[in-house]
């Protein structure tokens, strides 16, 4: 749920990283000193010290007895796995109070958004009674894309997470820990990969990184702890600031803090307790979650998680595969929480807006006590060989409440086939898919995109940019045709490739008279997309008018034949860098050009001893012309052989001899 988010929108709070004994600062203001037992020691359980849970295997764990007789099993499966995941056990360096001082007197965290609340059963809050059927809502905000978790367990001397009912601290906190890792790369997990962020250029990956984890021993400021004096959410806030400050941890949209607190402790969001773990005037939760800034604007992303167990409230679970029911039922809390922050982490995510006075609704708040049909050892779902109990979780996909979800990873890189034909920074190529059943229409420009989509759906990279026009077009082909491919299920799919850079060249053969030949050579895109640069060479007859589009920096060309008697004369050419003379067209386009053809007609004389006159034209002067600058007519005459002249609309006359009289005719056409 959001307005609050709590186990009602359940999210445990993380703080990790290299240095899982970072978490150990939350003792140095608020939380006293911890002592958590390093690597390889053995622990002193008569001075106090917790056994660390990475010390145990999962086996071992179930079968402990009592925390004081425990050795640690440094060499555990548990402890290899801890290690295989970059996470490091917290020693006493790590909870130095050095600093602590100045840094108390620096803090006021602000808010981001407002608390998200997992709410009792009781409370009406269960998405299944109450016939819940709209979909998920994206509200413009952030999502949580790789995140790390890490835990914080605050169990003061004299506390503990299982009293009196056969279970152990240790375990519980084994569980819990254990739930982190097996959640990761699962059908489970991959439900949030449907909830983009950023209006679908973020999404979700499968994979969570559990960052790593801290036994805090410290006491509760104040005494509080009681529905009395409960523990408030400033104090919570107040502890993460001084931990992260004091050793420099990072926080951020990618951060996660759990932290967890022992049976029967109470808190309140607010100071005048009316958003509390115990019934209140405005909010009852079993866990929060919920995001606020620290003095220089990183965002701390964090969930209260109270041991939801000794709340006397309706948060239960139907059964505990894990034979410890209250580890049981405070893991599927933290996945409540944990799905609803990477979803919604700053209050502005996925939810559908409540009514006025009313909380909105999350993606756990949806299916809360929804756990469907379990098996015969208690489980309802396996993560990663391990069985659990844990509630459902909305997926827009499935329109519903679900346990898994099977998308298809997509990787998008479109490349320029020149470094040159670079798309502009304020041009993009459509691309369109469904993720969640929701239809995306997403802008590339021009580096590697990731999304995910929809299993069986379809997605289109629409062919040309959408700067492209008349008289310039970047294209993956030269007909730019879309690229549409249909996916299956749980594929990992990569897109890749070129686009091309296209210039028009408009040629026109309007005066080529029948029988004559023009063939055009250029460079183009290919005819079908290519994940290479690949460009086509083409060649092809010019008849009448014809646009053809070339890769901008090549070279067009022309070869040419014409009929008997007619002569091709040459080209016209407009544009930046077009060409105009006689013989073929060779230019290298870099702008838009257009091009015309010049063909001319002919007279075949034959006969011997006949003189010719003819009127010059402007075009070839001194083909016909003896003396162009002073001669208007010119004589020629043919011998044994037949002549061939060109004329541009000319007049001629033959001169057949004395007496022989003159023939005129006009070069409109061919003359023999």
């Amino acid at each position: 749920m959001r307005g609050k988010t709590g186990m009602n929108g359940c999210q445990p709070l993380r703080l990790y990283g290299k240095k899982l004994a970072i978490l150990a600062v939350l003792a140095i203001f608020i939380f006293p000193m911890i002592s958590p037992i390093r690597a390889g020691a053995s622990p002193n359980v008569n001075s106090g010290q917790q056994i660390h849970p990475a010390s145990l295997s999962r086996s071992q764990a179930n079968s402990i007895p009592s925390p004081k007789s425990i050795e640690p099993h440094t060499s555990s499966t548990f402890r290899q796995q801890v290690e295989r995941n970059g996470a490091t056990d917290a020693g006493t360096s790590a909870f130095s109070t050095s600093g602590a001082t100045s840094l108390a007197g620096s803090i006021s965290p602000s808010s981001i958004g407002h608390p998200h609340f997992y709410q009792p059963h009781s409370l009406g809050q269960n998405g299944i009674v109450a016939g819940q059927t709209s979909n998920m809502v994206y509200n413009g905000g952030p999502v949580m894309t790789n995140p790390t978790i890490y835990a914080i367990f605050w169990i003061p001397a004299g506390y503990s997470f299982e009293p009196n009912i056969g279970g152990n601290d240790t375990r519980y906190e084994l569980l819990i820990l254990n739930y982190f890792f097996d959640v990761s790369n699962t059908p489970f997990y991959n439900i949030l990969t449907q909830y983009y962020g950023n209006n679908g250029l973020q999404y979700p990956s499968n994979m969570t990184t559990f960052g790593g984890y801290v036994i805090h021993t410290g006491s509760f400021p104040n005494n509080e702890g009681s529905q009395t004096n409960p523990l408030l959410d400033s104090d919570i806030r107040t502890g993460l600031t001084l931990f992260i400050q004091a050793h420099q941890l990072t926080a951020g949209l990618n951060q996660e803090f759990f932290v967890y607190t022992p049976y029967g402790v109470e808190s309140c969001f607010d100071t005048a307790h009316t958003e509390c773990s115990f019934p209140a005037p405005r909010e009852t939760y079993c866990a929060y979650h919920d995001s606020f800034t620290l003095p220089d604007g990183t965002p701390v992303i964090y969930a209260n998680m109270p041991d939801v167990s000794g709340l006397g409230l309706h948060c239960s679970v139907p059964s505990s595969p894990n034979g410890d029911s209250i580890a049981d039922l405070e893991i599927t809390a933290a996945a409540h929480e944990q799905f609803e922050s990477v979803s919604d982490p700053t209050g502005d995510g996925w939810y559908i807006p409540g009514l006025p006075g009313q909380g909105s609704t999350e993606i756990g708040d949806a299916c809360n006590g929804d756990y469907g049909t379990t098996n015969s050892d208690g489980s309802n779902i396996v993560l990663n060989g391990y069985g659990y109990i844990i509630q459902h979780i909305w997926s827009n996909f499935a329109g519903g409440c679900a346990q898994s979800f099977h998308p298809n990873f997509v990787t998008i890189k479109l490349n320029p086939a020149d470094p040159s034909g670079l798309i502009s920074s304020s041009d993009y190529f459509d691309v369109a898919f469904s993720i969640g059943r929701s239809a995306l229409d997403l802008q590339y420009h021009g580096l590697a995109f990731n999304a995910t989509v929809d299993p069986s759906s379809t997605i289109l990279v629409y062919g040309n940019s959408t700067k492209s026009g008349p008289s310039e077009e970047w294209c993956f082909t030269q007909s730019c045709q879309n690229i549409s491919m249909m996916t299956a299920t749980d594929q990992t799919i990569r897109i890749q490739y070129s686009y091309y850079d296209m210039l028009p060249v408009k040629l026109s053969a309007v005066s080529a008279p029948s029988g004559s030949t023009i063939t055009v050579n250029y460079s183009t895109a290919p005819g079908s997309p290519s994940t290479n640069a690949s460009p086509t060479s083409s060649s092809m007859p010019l008849v009448s008018d014809r646009q053809v589009w070339v890769l901008r920096g090549s070279s067009v060309s022309t070869s040419t034949t014409a009929p008997a008697s007619w002569r091709f004369e040459g080209w016209a050419g407009t544009g930046t860098g077009s060409y105009s003379g006689s013989g073929e067209l060779s230019a290298v386009v870099n702008a838009q050009i257009t091009e015309k053809a010049t063909f001319y007609p002919g007279i075949t004389i034959g006969s011997v001893g006949v003189s010719v006159s003819y009127t010059p034209t402007a075009l070839f002067p001194a083909l016909f012309q003896a003396e162009p600058r002073q001669q208007s007519t010119s004589r020629l005459r043919a011998h044994s052989r037949a002549r061939h002249l060109l004329l541009m609309g000319g007049s001629l006359r033959f001169g057949l001899g004395a007496g022989q009289g003159r023939i005129r005719a006009r070069a409109s056409s061919p003359l023999v």
